[in-house]
């Protein structure tokens, strides 16, 4: 995941909703003790109550804003993944002149175990991998793998919604 360095505008939306929200307080609690309704107090009142409220809206629009980065580092991390699939199968095609087929636990099996130069041509440490043996992506579906005379294993991740054939599938538009 990539590093991100954390200043005073992550706080901002948070520092504000709280310094609204205390001042409202404060004021209404000062209108309620002196029982009576000076015009300043009101509009003070208000004024604080209203930043507040941004403060609100701002702090639901970054941590909106923070899920995004999320998803578009799982996204990266994931088209990584997929070229890590696909470099193994070639070296499997290289060697035996066929691609791996089967089932996503069959083929993570294969591509785990196969060796070159005694060196494990796919490494397991860095891809999840699920109760039954499948690689999956990191919102939980199994990899999808299919093989074609024209490119060989592609590997292809469901993305976020988790629906085959939609815009957030990785690889996207094809290849990228």
């Amino acid at each position: 995941m990539l590093a991100r360095v954390i200043g005073i505008g992550d706080y901002l939306p948070l520092i504000v909703a709280a310094v609204g929200f205390v001042v409202a307080g404060a004021l209404l609690l000062g209108l309620a003790l002196a029982g009576s309704k000076p015009d300043f107090i009101r509009r003070w009142c208000g004024l604080f109550s209203v930043g507040a409220i941004i403060g609100c809206l701002a702090l639901y629009f970054h941590n909106w804003r923070e899920d995004q980065i999320r998803v578009s580092d799982q996204s990266l991390r994931t088209g990584w993944d997929l070229q890590k699939i696909e470099t193994a199968a070639f070296f499997i095609f290289s060697d035996t002149g066929s691609w791996p087929t089967g089932t996503n636990p069959e083929v993570t099996k294969l591509l785990s175990t196969t060796t070159v130069a005694g060196e494990s041509i796919l490494e397991l440490d860095y891809l999840t991998i699920s109760s039954s043996g499948a690689i999956v992506d990191p919102w939980g579906s199994d990899l999808l793998f299919t093989v074609t005379e024209e490119e060989g294993l592609k590997a292809t991740s469901r993305g976020p919604d988790r629906i085959v054939g939609t815009d957030d599938d990785l690889p996207r538009n094809g290849r990228s």
